[in-house]
C-alpha cells in the first residue's frame, strides 16, 4: 500500500458562490477514481478548495487530472492538475516540491497578462513566474534534480479577463424635441472600442437613441459587455419640456429660375423645423414646370404639426442656340465670286429645333469681297438668338495658259534648220482672257535637229501667275521631191535578138535640206519570165544593174511568145536624214 500525495485545486469564479448548488468533480488517477467535493455551505468566498482523498491506493508515479465544476450557469474545466505519488517506505528520493496546480493572472491587453506563484529554490521552470501568458491555459513544467534523480512536475498558467467596460454615456439631455438622440460608447482594455450593439461584445441602451420620449424625465439605461462577458452599466437622464408643435422655417418665394428642358428644371431647396420631421410637396430636386408652383411643407413632432408654403418660379428667357459652320474661304469660279453653300441650325433648350433665317442664304452668290453673314433663330416665347460667321470669296487662282502639246514639231526649211511659229494664250476664272508672254517669242529660228524650251507666263489682275512651257524642236520629215525620171533608150525596137541592151536611167530631184540626195536603183522587174519555153529564147539574166548609184542599167531585147514585153524599173532618192521618195520608169520591147 503506497501512500498518496495529497493534492489540491482551487477554482475562482463569480458563480462559485458557497450559497449556489455547486458540486466540484475531480476525476484522473490509476484507479480512474471520481471524487465530489460538496461546497462549503453558507461560504460567500469566491473559490472553493478541493481535496484528493487520502489513503486511496494508487500506484507511485506523476498524475494529471482534470477539474470540473458544475453550477446553475453550466460546466467550468479546470486543469489539467498535476500531483506526484511516491512510496515514503525508501531511503532517497527525487527532490520534492510544491507548486500551485493552476497559476492565475488578469490580462493587462490583448496580448494577455503577467502570471507569478510562489517559488522555491533549485527549481527551473519553462516560463519563470512573473512571464508574459497569453489569454487562456498554458502549460508551464518546472524541475528539480538531487543525487536520486529528477523530478518534473507541470501546472496551468492562467490568463483571464475579469474587468468590465469603461462605459460612457452623456450629460442628462434636456429638450422640447421628443425624438431623442444620443451617442453611448464603450472601451474595454481587451476588446478595445465596443460599437455592437449586439453580439459579443456590445454596447446597447433603452430607450434606444432615436425614439420617442414622453413628457417629463425618462432614466435611459445603457449596458456594455465585453468577449468575456464581463459588464457594466450606466445610467443618464432625458428630459422633455414645453411639449409644442414645431416651428417651420421657410426660404422666401424662389423666383427667375431658368428652365433646362421642355419640362422645365431641377429645384433645390432648404427647409428646416425646430424639431421633429419635415416633409414638402414637391421635395427638393423635383423637376418644377414652366410657370408658378406652390411647394407645401409640413413639420410634425410628438406633439402636432406646422404647416407652410412658398412658390417657385420657373422661366424661359433664353433664345434658341444658333450654330454656324465657321468662317469659310472659298475660292472664286468667275467674275461674279462663287456659290457658297452651309449649313445653319438652331436648337431651343425648351422648344427643340428651331427654323433659322440668315442676311444671305446658303447658295447664294457671294462677290470676291468679306461678307459677314448674321443668322437668327426665334422660340415659342419670343426669345431670339444670334449668330454671325463670315465668308471671303477670293481669288488665287491663275490663269489657265494653253500651249501648244510637246514636243511641238517644226519642220527644217533649210539646212539651217526653220523658223519657229507658235501660238499660246490665258483665259481666267475671273478676269477672262489675258495677254501671254512668251521666252523665246514665236518667230525664232531653230537649228535642225535642235530642240529649245519654250516657257509662258500670264497674270490676272490680281497678281495670280500662271507659267507653262513646252518644248518646240526642228526636224527634217520631208521626203524629196522627184521632178522627172527617164531611161533612154526607153524603148527596143525589133528585132528581139536575146541581147543585153544597155540603158541609162535620168533622175531629177530636189529636198528642202539636203541639196544633194542619194539617187540608186531599187529594183529592175520584167511582166514575162525569163524562160518559159515559149519563144523568148530561154536565156536567163534578162535584168542587169547595180545598187551603188549608177544609174546605167541592161536588159535583154527578148519577148515571150510574140508578146511585147515591159520592163519596169523602180529608183529611190534618199535625203541625208533619211526620207525617201520612190519613182518608176518602165522601158518596152515591142516591133
Amino acid at each position: 500500500m503506497y501512500e498518496s500525495q495529497e493534492g489540491a485545486a482551487r477554482l475562482t469564479g463569480s458563480n462559485l458562490l458557497g450559497n449556489v448548488s455547486t458540486i466540484v468533480r475531480f476525476d484522473g488517477g490509476q484507479t480512474n477514481g471520481v471524487w465530489d467535493q460538496p461546497p462549503n455551505a453558507g461560504s460567500t468566498s469566491t473559490s472553493i478548495d478541493i481535496q484528493i482523498p487520502i489513503g486511496v491506493a494508487i500506484q507511485t508515479g506523476q498524475y494529471s487530472v482534470t477539474v470540473r465544476a458544475t453550477d446553475t450557469t453550466g460546466t467550468r474545466v479546470i486543469g489539467p492538475v498535476t500531483f506526484n505519488v511516491v512510496d515514503l517506505t525508501t531511503g532517497g528520493a527525487p527532490p520534492q516540491f510544491s507548486l500551485p496546480e493552476i497559476a492565475v493572472g488578469e490580462a493587462t491587453d490583448a496580448s494577455g497578462g503577467t502570471v507569478t506563484w510562489d517559488t522555491t529554490p533549485g527549481v527551473s521552470c519553462t516560463f519563470p513566474s512573473g512571464s508574459v501568458f497569453p489569454m487562456g491555459t498554458t502549460t508551464n513544467t518546472c524541475s528539480a534534480t538531487n543525487q536520486f534523480g529528477t523530478t518534473t512536475v507541470t501546472f496551468s498558467c492562467v490568463v483571464t479577463d475579469t474587468i468590465a467596460p469603461v462605459i460612457t454615456v452623456p450629460d442628462d439631455i434636456t429638450q422640447t424635441d421628443p425624438v431623442v438622440t444620443y451617442t453611448v460608447t464603450a472601451a474595454d482594455n481587451i476588446d478595445g472600442a465596443i460599437t455592437s450593439s449586439t453580439g459579443s461584445p456590445f454596447v446597447s441602451c433603452f430607450p434606444a437613441s432615436g425614439a420617442t420620449f414622453p413628457q417629463g424625465t425618462t432614466a435611459v439605461q445603457c449596458r456594455a459587455a465585453d468577449k468575456h462577458f464581463n459588464y457594466t452599466t450606466a445610467t443618464f437622464n432625458v428630459t422633455i419640456t414645453n411639449a409644442a408643435p414645431p416651428t417651420l422655417f421657410l426660404p422666401s418665394n424662389i423666383t427667375d429660375v431658368e428652365a433646362e428642358g421642355p419640362t422645365g428644371t431641377p429645384v433645390f431647396y432648404t427647409v428646416t423645423a425646430s424639431d421633429g420631421t419635415v416633409v414638402c410637396i414637391p421635395p427638393s430636386g423635383s423637376t418644377f414646370g414652366i410657370g408658378t408652383t406652390t411647394v407645401n411643407c409640413t413639420a410634425t413632432n410628438g406633439f402636432g404639426h406646422t404647416d407652410g408654403s412658398f412658390t417657385v418660379q420657373v422661366v424661359d428667357t433664353i433664345g434658341p442656340a444658333v450654330s454656324d459652320p465657321g468662317d469659310m474661304i472659298v475660292e472664286a469660279t468667275g467674275p461674279s465670286g462663287a456659290v457658297v453653300t452651309f449649313t445653319v441650325t438652331a436648337n431651343d433648350i425648351v422648344d427643340g429645333s428651331r427654323p433659322v433665317t440668315c442676311t444671305q442664304a446658303s447658295g447664294s452668290t457671294f462677290a470676291i469681297a468679306t461678307t459677314t453673314v448674321q443668322c437668327h433663330a426665334s422660340d415659342t416665347r419670343g426669345n431670339v438668338g444670334n449668330n454671325s460667321f463670315t465668308v471671303t470669296v477670293r481669288d488665287t487662282t491663275p490663269p489657265s495658259i494653253t500651249v501648244p502639246a510637246s514636243p511641238y514639231h517644226v519642220e527644217a526649211t533649210s539646212a539651217s534648220g526653220a523658223v519657229v511659229n507658235y501660238t499660246a494664250s490665258a483665259t481666267d476664272l475671273v478676269d477672262g482672257t489675258r495677254p501671254v508672254q512668251c521666252t523665246p517669242a514665236s518667230g525664232f529660228t531653230l537649228a535642225l535637229n535642235a530642240s529649245q524650251v519654250i516657257t509662258c507666263t500670264s497674270s490676272d489682275t490680281r497678281g495670280n501667275t500662271g507659267t507653262a512651257s513646252f518644248t518646240a524642236e526642228v526636224s527634217d520629215t520631208t521626203p524629196p521631191t522627184i521632178t522627172s525620171i527617164s531611161a533612154s533608150p526607153h524603148e527596143i525596137i525589133w528585132p528581139p535578138n536575146h541581147k543585153l541592151i544597155p540603158i541609162v536611167i535620168n533622175v531629177s530631184a530636189t529636198d528642202a535640206v539636203d541639196a544633194h540626195p542619194f539617187i540608186h536603183i531599187l529594183t529592175v522587174t520584167s511582166d514575162q519570165p525569163d524562160n518559159c519555153n515559149c519563144g523568148d529564147g530561154d536565156t536567163s539574166g534578162d535584168e542587169v544593174f547595180t545598187t551603188d548609184g549608177n544609174m546605167n542599167i541592161q536588159v535583154r531585147a527578148e519577148r515571150t511568145g510574140g508578146q511585147d514585153r515591159t520592163y519596169t524599173v523602180t529608183v529611190a532618192v534618199t535625203d541625208a536624214s533619211g526620207n525617201t521618195s520612190i519613182g518608176t520608169v518602165t522601158i518596152s520591147v515591142h516591133p
